[in-house]
Order: C-alpha cells, then sequence, then structure tokens
C-alpha cells in the first residue's frame, strides 16, 4: 500500500494527537478522490479509550473520509 500525496505534517498532527493515549505504529494515508482520504491506523495502548472514543479524536481530521482503526492493548 502506498501512501499518495498526504503531507508529512498531517501524518504528523494525527500522531501527535493521539500520542497521550496510544503508540502509533502504522499509519497509511492514500487518496480516494479529490481531497478525500482513506486511513488504516494501528495503535498500541495501555489506556482505557474505547475504540470510539479514539474514532472521535480523529474525526477533526477533515481530510479522512474512510477510517480503519486497530486498537491493540499492551
Amino acid at each position: 500500500m502506498l501512501d499518495e500525496s498526504i503531507e508529512e505534517s498531517y501524518r504528523e498532527e494525527i500522531r501527535e494527537e493521539l500520542a497521550p493515549f496510544a503508540e502509533v505504529v502504522d499509519l497509511h494515508m492514500w487518496r480516494v478522490s479529490g481531497h478525500h482520504y482513506a486511513a488504516a491506523i494501528t495503535l498500541v495502548s495501555q489506556d482505557t479509550l474505547s475504540l470510539q472514543a479514539f474514532k472521535q479524536k480523529l474525526s477533526k481530521f477533515d481530510k479522512i473520509s474512510h477510517l480503519t482503526l486497530e486498537v491493540r492493548s499492551t
């Protein structure tokens, strides 16, 4: 899977948003149309946040129109 045309700074903002709660161990984003991207993100977390809570934290990233999120507990 190749990342296409998304700025590294945008990916870094995602990592920073999640850093207090989880380690981002895998992050792929690719263009699906125009300014819309799909993202596949894998997290490792010791926090008790639910999958839905992580998705809520990512909802501010308006370029992500399709999200696949995996959260692994340590």
